[in-house]
């Protein structure tokens, strides 16, 4: 290695071009913030594509792409020079790159049946960079060999299972395009997690979403809202003021996402109120963004769960509750009267085209 190079910052990053979330030119928008000047930087991709080979040649240098390495000699001899090691491309299933995003916990048990066969990169770098989720960020965790280790979390994920996440080192860094992912992280004290502004994300959200397709059947203005209940006081005050609404405007559907200590409690005063039937519990899923994308309203009120962010980039209306109001008859009657004449202006709308 030259003197001069020896000095530069070598940065290598992990690409999968075929990422669902993903589109190339946010791929080489993400490349760009960390092209500076006195740096070499070094690109492994998870799939041959001609048009990002093509310009990232521009960029830096381009290492094999992700494949397998058969540890059967063709010709096996006592001399080690005269070794024939083969590879061979590694093919990921689609629906594999859609389990990072839809179930991250198939994503690791794939991860984990193939990692032992892929070629571990021998070099060691000063920055080793994930531009997604998945196996590119299990790549970079297990088999990359680097000073510093960034992490891009392309949208927000609300369910993780264990292992399914690198383990972030002091020095390492999680990227978010999200304020949601971002103030919650922060409310836990994550202080690896970073936000930057991201003009893809919204792009990104719209294709996640677009990863599951949702049959639904019946007909109403549909609301979505966090499962995030604090006290049963509040399960109290929020079923009655879902009864209220209902009373008001009847083709209501809830969409209730996340899991709860208070959601058996939810259910009896629904039951109770006899609207139960109006509300779909859709649990902890990592991708909400078909929800987020069909609904007509967003509420909430805790921070917690929150997909305020989301929701707004996806151009929903959203009601923001105060942490508060439940405890508080007037302040609570005045939000949900707004929630009111929204959706009875989207309904308005709806009709008019």
């Amino acid at each position: 290695m030259a003197e001069g190079e020896d000095k530069m910052t070598r940065i290598l990053i992990i690409i999968d071009p075929l990422d669902p979330g993903l589109s190339i030119e946010h791929q080489l928008y993400l490349i760009r913030r960390h092209t500076v000047s006195g740096a070499k930087i070094y690109f492994k991709l998870l799939a041959n594509h001609p048009e990002l080979q093509l310009a990232l040649r521009k960029i830096g240098h381009l290492l094999t792409p992700l494949h397998y390495v058969l540890t059967e000699s063709a010709e096996w001899t006592a001399e080690e020079k005269d070794w024939h090691f083969l590879s061979r491309a590694i093919s990921i299933p689609a629906h594999i790159r859609k389990a990072q995003y839809n179930f991250p916990s198939l994503a690791l048990l794939y991860w984990q049946y193939v990692k032992d066969k892929l070629a571990p990169i021998q070099e060691t770098f000063d920055e080793a960079i994930s531009l997604s989720g998945g196996l590119t960020a299990f790549y970079i965790d297990q088999l990359v060999t680097a000073q510093k280790k960034i992490y891009y979390e392309p949208v927000r994920k609300l369910e993780y299972r264990q292992g399914s996440l690198p383990v972030l080192r002091i020095q390492d860094r999680l990227y978010t395009p999200s304020l949601s992912c971002y103030h919650d992280r922060k409310e836990k004290e994550l202080h690896n997690c970073s936000y930057y502004n991201d003009s893809y994300y919204p792009e990104s959200l719209s294709a996640v979403a677009n990863l599951e397709k949702l049959s639904v059947q019946s007909k109403g203005i549909k609301l979505l809202i966090p499962n995030n209940f604090e006290s049963c006081w509040q399960v109290k005050q929020f079923s009655y003021f879902c009864y209220r609404m209902f009373k008001i405007q009847k083709q209501l559907i809830w969409y209730i996402y996340g899991d709860n200590q208070f959601e058996s409690l939810l259910r009896q005063h629904l039951a109770t109120y006899q609207i139960l039937e109006q509300f779909i519990f859709i649990g902890q899923k990592a991708n909400l963004y078909p929800y987020v994308q069909l609904s007509d309203l967003y509420i909430e009120w805790n921070q917690p769960l929150s997909m305020r962010h989301e929701a707004e980039l996806l151009q929903k209306p959203i009601v923001k509750l105060d942490n508060n109001m439940f405890y508080k008859k007037s302040c609570a009657m005045t939000k949900w009267l707004n929630a009111i004449q929204i959706i009875r202006q989207i309904e308005r709308q709806s009709k008019s085209i």
